[in-house]
């Protein structure tokens, strides 16, 4: 299981993940989280890992729509056990859906909110990073995730070599 510290987070981004947490436990939330970087980086296990203590609502591009309707709803669940906060995701958000989600998290303002994105390139995209605390995940901070990563798929490439007498090659 990973942790923040997998990450590698340079000062400013640790301090600026732990003012946003921070806002979380004082329910002082006025801004959402917004993780960049290129794909497959681990921005959305990142997110996760930040919200572990929160029902995660997941949202993409194909449900998105949804959104309003799902956090308005009162869960039912919460009648028969501990309630847990809800807390959003957008994950890998496409500029047409910037103003919509602005309008979300101005109107929903006490749910932490995280996004991620793969393209900072837009003007529809700067306006929305102004409205959050920002930070980069970059492939030199998840070299050490990589290591990992490889270590324990060779491991699996031999359990499955001697247990079931299948040869796995692995490319690097």
């Amino acid at each position: 299981m990973y942790t923040i510290h997998d990450y590698n987070l340079n000062n400013d981004d640790i301090s600026i993940v732990n003012k946003w947490k921070t806002s979380l436990t004082d329910n002082t939330i006025n801004r959402p989280l917004f993780i960049c970087g290129e794909s497959f980086i681990g921005k959305t296990t990142f997110a996760n890992i930040l919200l572990k203590d929160y029902r995660i609502i997941t949202i993409d591009n194909y449900n998105i729509n949804d959104l309003e309707k799902i956090i308005s709803k009162r869960d039912i669940s919460l009648m028969f056990k501990k309630k847990i906060n809800k807390s959003v995701i957008f994950d890998n958000i496409d500029n047409s859906f910037i103003p919509y989600i602005i309008n979300i998290i101005t109107k929903y303002l006490n749910i932490p909110y995280i996004i991620t994105c793969s393209n900072m390139i837009s003007s529809k995209i700067q306006k929305l990073i102004n409205k959050c605390h920002f930070i980069e995940l970059n492939r030199f901070m998840m070299i050490r995730n990589r290591d990992i990563f490889i270590e324990d798929t060779i491991k699996l490439s031999n359990n499955i070599t001697n247990n079931y007498n299948i040869h796995v090659n692995i490319l690097q």
